[in-house]
């Protein structure tokens, strides 16, 4: 299926875990012409492979959970990476394949999006150093002036925040929950202060850049988000930044299939539905998303049917 990587891989991945039986199949019936030589199967196993790493980046972009936009460098690089790979391989049918992808590929992608460059300078764990081995790794040549451009929308990013430091230290208050005449901790005035006193003439971009990287391995789990909740005593303009940049969505996937919903809910024999009928018929599962995990698949028919009941209310069905 040449325009359906995905369904690709796993009719792929399907058929290599039957590969036996479609040897001793062959050998049984003299009519089963469909049988694949052994070079073929290496064939099957080089493809899947590398339609695996589309597979992945795909359920991780445009799932029920949406990832922070930190995941988008590193992934779609791997990929960048991949297809370069292989198109250096010495079987030709591969060579083919991936250049056609390439192609693909390097019409979406030539340039990465800066914005979203952005967010994994804004990952702890990564930082600016990651930026620059990615490029190296693309094409050296042009790596230094492409870290540029990214450093430089960096710092003119966080002079915005900073101009408006005012008016968003109170959608701070506000996004953190902090009430106005709680007690700070002791301890964490004491990291405000000691972060000013050793930080004197620098700006908060400057000192979280110096800190040394987070260790990945020690860190396997860390939520980035949690990461900048955490510390935004210590960066109050910059963990704004990072909050909002990190929040840009990867993909259009979930509005595009909002109005697909939309469409097949609202069409010419419902078009007199009722807003909240409507509302209800398109959000009921993200509601239930709310109070449980949706990822789960053995959920009791009974319980669904009792959580369903308090959106099946809504509707003005009497």
């Amino acid at each position: 299926m040449t325009i359906r990587w995905i369904s690709t891989f796993q009719m792929l991945e399907s058929a290599l875990l039957y590969q036996q039986a479609y040897i001793k199949y062959k050998l049984v019936d003299t009519d089963f012409k469909y049988a694949l030589s052994e070079e073929e199967w290496k064939r099957v196993e080089t493809v899947a492979k590398c339609l695996k790493s589309f597979y992945d980046i795909t359920i991780l972009f445009s799932g029920n959970k949406y990832p922070t936009a930190n995941l988008y460098l590193p992934n779609v690089w791997k990929i960048q990476m991949l297809l370069e790979e292989e198109r250096n391989s010495s079987d030709l049918v591969m060579n083919e394949m991936t250049t056609l992808i390439l192609r693909k590929f390097k019409k979406y992608w030539r340039s990465y999006s800066k914005i979203l460059s952005l967010a994994i300078v804004l990952d702890p764990q990564y930082k600016m150093k990651f930026v620059k081995f990615c490029f190296s790794k693309i094409d050296p040549a042009t790596a230094d002036a492409k870290v540029k451009i990214v450093e430089d929308h960096l710092q003119l990013l966080f002079k915005e925040y900073l101009v408006s430091s005012t008016s968003i230290s109170l959608m701070e208050e506000h996004a953190y929950g902090r009430c106005t005449n709680e007690a700070r901790d002791e301890f964490e005035e004491f990291d405000v202060f000691e972060n000013q006193e050793s930080g004197r003439g620098k700006t908060q971009l400057d000192l979280y850049m110096e800190e040394p990287n987070l260790d990945r391995k020690a860190n396997p789990d860390l939520d980035v988000l949690t990461f900048w909740m955490e510390n935004r005593l210590r960066f109050s303009e910059l963990s704004l930044m990072a909050r909002d940049v990190l929040s840009i969505p990867i993909t259009t996937v979930a509005s595009e299939s909002t109005f697909s919903i939309g469409g097949r809910i609202i069409g010419k024999f419902q078009s007199s539905i009722l807003p909240a009928n409507a509302e209800a018929k398109l959000c009921t599962r993200d509601w239930l998303c709310e109070q449980e995990d949706c990822s789960k698949s053995d959920t009791d028919e009974d319980e669904i049917a009792v959580d369903l009941q308090p959106y099946l209310d809504k509707l003005s069905l009497h």
